[in-house]
């Protein structure tokens, strides 16, 4: 009987004959390579039917213990299809002659000589651009978005070296072939938001030597290639947010030295490498909210002496490891972080936080520690920001008895820094609802000292 596994070996020995003989999708067996490529799929997908009807039962351990192998095979197919269906995409007319800009305007895309920018933006392109429409050789700013490309050939801006803005974003691209960006050597600005990509090769961007600008946000990536950023040593800006991403290989960030903003909320990221951000010396502005991250190492910041936005919020981090487990952040948590200005933990576990905690970011000016589990805070703690200019504490379940009194008195003192509602006691007892602020001695700490003058010393 045939394994599972080697289903997918099928398709594969089916399409790279044909691909190897050098058709280019003119046809096969009497179809287009559109039409090949689909019911080789179908056929697949019928095969993965039938096996799993005759699969007994005795042998179903084996198969779970192949999916693994066979989900990686599947996207080698998965590959191997996308890859098909870019060399049947036409590559674009590209113009050198001298009358290329003036030709450039008679298509239906916006031709600007002052700037060389091409605008073929919101066109419905379906696989490419309109076959009257000439694209200048000495093109530096390509809009493509808005449209509906689904593919892209290979060599679809081999021409287009001199190439510094490219945005591909708003369409449906679901994979990139991976010569696609190569001799872009100029190109700056990459704008690949809001496709439908579900992962990258690893060497796609390596001749993106200038590339200060990557945008790969809102599309379906689950993983990353440990060296897919690796050659991008120019690079400022890079956004990952709203992806699948569950996991960072370890290294994924190494030699982006240059990198100054990094966003990665709203993916499904767990956990974080030791060190991933070693190489970040220049970062100033981290995001990684709304993720599933239950822990933070402070190690992974040491580096980062120009970090001025640290935002953490929204995640399931019940401390920041040194040494020890418990629902608190270490002491050493943010060691060297000179430069931080704004410091976001909202939405998490967080229940204590050390009383000298921020005596080592001198440059605090932002603190958004709501949403938490705190109780109380460690008398002292908010002194030490001595220049923060908003605080929000609120949606903490804060215990109104004595040791609540050093948060009241801090926020009569400081009633301007309070960032968007007074924090409100959870209890005990008929406090809760009440703000903190409201708080007095006799209020929370009258009956425990009566308790205390009964207690009588032992003879």
């Amino acid at each position: 009987m045939l394994h599972l596994v080697q289903f997918p070996a099928l398709v594969m020995a089916l399409t790279l004959p044909w691909i190897a003989s050098g058709q280019n999708g003119k046809s096969l067996c009497g179809l287009n390579g559109c039409q090949a490529i689909d019911l080789s799929k179908r056929y697949t997908d019928l095969s993965m039917a039938k096996m799993m009807r005759t699969i007994k039962p005795e042998a179903l351990e084996e198969v779970f213990q192949n999916m693994a192998k066979l989900e990686i095979l599947v996207r080698q197919v998965e590959d191997l299809q996308r890859d098909v269906m870019s060399l049947f995409q036409p590559v674009w007319p590209v113009n050198p002659g001298p009358q290329r800009w003036s030709m450039c305007a008679e298509g239906p895309c916006s031709c600007t000589l002052e700037t060389r920018f091409v605008s073929c933006w919101r066109l419905e392109l379906l696989y490419h651009v309109p076959r009257k429409q000439q694209i200048p050789v000495d093109t530096r700013s390509l809009d493509l978005g808005m449209n509906r490309l689904k593919f892209l050939h290979k060599d679809s801006f081999n021409s287009l070296t001199e190439l510094v803005e490219l945005d591909l974003s708003f369409n449906v691209l679901e994979g990139l072939p991976e010569p696609v960006f190569k001799k872009l050597y100029n190109l700056y600005l990459l704008n690949l938001a809001t496709n439908a990509i579900t992962h990258l090769k690893e060497e796609i961007f390596f001749d993106l030597e200038s590339l200060e600008d990557l945008d790969l946000s809102e599309n379906k990536l689950q993983e990353l290639p440990q060296l897919v950023f690796y050659k991008l040593k120019s690079l400022k800006l890079l956004k990952m947010n709203h992806n699948e991403l569950t996991r960072l290989p370890y290294g994924v960030f190494s030699n982006l030295f240059n990198l100054k903003e990094l966003y990665m909320h709203n993916n499904y990221i767990e956990s974080l490498p030791t060190g991933v951000f070693r190489d970040l010396h220049n970062l100033t502005f981290l995001e990684i909210t709304s993720n599933r991250i239950v822990q933070v190492n402070y190690k992974d910041f040491l580096s980062m002496g120009n970090l001025r936005s640290l935002f953490l919020g929204q995640n399931l981090i019940s401390h920041i490891q040194n040494k020890t487990f418990v629902e608190s952040v270490e002491l050493a948590a943010f060691s060297g972080l000179n430069s931080l200005s704004w410091l976001l933990m909202n939405n998490n576990l967080l229940r204590q936080l050390p009383r000298a905690i921020f005596r080592r970011t001198p440059s605090l000016r932002r603190l958004q520690i709501d949403s938490n589990k705190f109780m109380k805070l460690p008398e002292g703690l908010l002194d030490e920001l001595k220049r923060v200019e908003q605080v929000k504490l609120s949606m903490n379940p804060w215990h109104c008895d004595c040791f609540i009194l050093y948060l009241t008195g801090w926020l009569h003192r400081n009633p301007d820094k309070i960032w968007d509602r007074q924090p409100k006691c959870r209890g005990p007892g008929d406090l809760g609802g009440k703000p903190v602020i409201e708080m007095t001695f006799n209020s929370v700490c009258d009956g425990q000292w009566a308790s205390m003058t009964k207690i009588q010393g032992r003879v």
